[in-house]
């Protein structure tokens, strides 16, 4: 069976209300669903609030777990904000690029260089 987007939306935002989950559980979900809605739709407003509200449950959990989460959203905030203003600057294009390269770097090769940097 195939799901549509908006069929895996609706499931992603049923975790995202719902208390039953860990913090990291509603973080992954809603990360994902702003990233289907910036990828299917053009509702960016909708993608910035989940983004938003990302940000506020990785204020409460142990920052340990949540560096990449970060990187993660302000990546999508970067997008989201690309997109509200149709298009972006040369220098928002490659901190966007450098955020994303990051982000997509192994977990433990960014944890190793925050330990180096403390």
């Amino acid at each position: 069976m195939v799901l549509s987007f908006r069929q895996a939306i609706k499931c992603l935002e049923a975790i995202c209300q719902s208390e039953a989950f860990l913090p990291e559980v509603q973080v992954k979900a809603r990360l994902r669903v702003s990233a289907l809605l910036l990828e299917y739709t053009d509702n960016y407003d909708e993608a910035k609030i989940h983004l938003e509200r990302t940000q506020l449950v990785l204020k409460r959990m142990p920052q340990s777990k949540t560096t990449l989460f970060w990187l993660q959203v302000k990546s999508g905030l970067g997008l989201v904000h690309e997109k509200l203003q149709g298009g972006t600057s040369r220098l928002q294009k490659q901190e966007l690029t450098k955020g994303l390269e990051i982000a997509l770097k192994d977990k433990t090769t960014l944890y190793e260089e925050e330990l180096a940097s403390v």
